[in-house]
């Protein structure tokens, strides 16, 4: 951590070894239930809302990026721009929030997520704690423990990258058709040198 460095040490081989470590405790039979079942939700849904603010807006952003080069229903809500309820007040059962954030949550976040349960959609909370006030209210919580101590993201990011490719297994050849008509369009338009 920034408070506890000696200046002796290997920063980046300290930070790498507290990532892998991380990673190898995510791991649970209780994760693998609740992802498979995110995975159904994600799949099955109308429309497909990404939520996260402050440090977790990365993660968020990642996530809407990601499924957006295969899904078209993909929706990042970004309260700040101040129509997001404009955005979401027809939601209802047949959407999905994943609302992703860490200690300290965001009261918009909460209470995006608040509105999203009392439309009787369906939550997926990304966050760091059973009994955050996003995994109170969701239906599925996917546990990602952060290291407060290092500002790491590396098991969200993770579990992220995992929804995007078992999402996109599931429509296997409609994905991989849509990303080649993606990246021919991309190349088309001269995006990328």
């Amino acid at each position: 951590s920034i408070a506890s460095s000696s200046g002796d040490e290997d920063t980046l081989l300290s930070v790498i070894h507290q990532n892998i470590d991380s990673l190898k405790n995510t791991y649970s039979g209780y994760l693998k239930e609740s992802f498979e079942q995110a995975v159904e939700f994600i799949h099955q849904g109308r429309k497909v809302y990404v939520l996260g603010l402050r440090s977790a807006y990365a993660v968020a952003y990642y996530l809407y990026f990601m499924l957006g080069d295969f899904m078209d229903n993909i929706v990042l809500l970004t309260p700040g721009t101040a129509d997001m309820y404009d955005r979401v007040m027809n939601v209802d059962s047949r959407d999905v929030l994943v609302s992703i954030g860490f200690e300290k949550y965001t009261r918009a976040t909460c209470e995006a997520t608040e509105y999203f349960r009392s439309r009787s959609s369906r939550i997926i909370a990304l966050t760091d704690n059973q009994s955050s006030p996003l995994a109170v209210l969701a239906d599925v919580t996917l546990l990602s423990r952060n290291n407060s101590t290092t500002f790491d993201y590396i098991t969200a990011m993770t579990i992220c990258n995992a929804l995007v490719i078992a999402v996109g297994r599931k429509t296997k050849k409609k994905t991989l058709a849509t990303m080649d008509r993606k990246e021919q369009l991309l190349r088309d338009r001269r995006i990328y040198i």
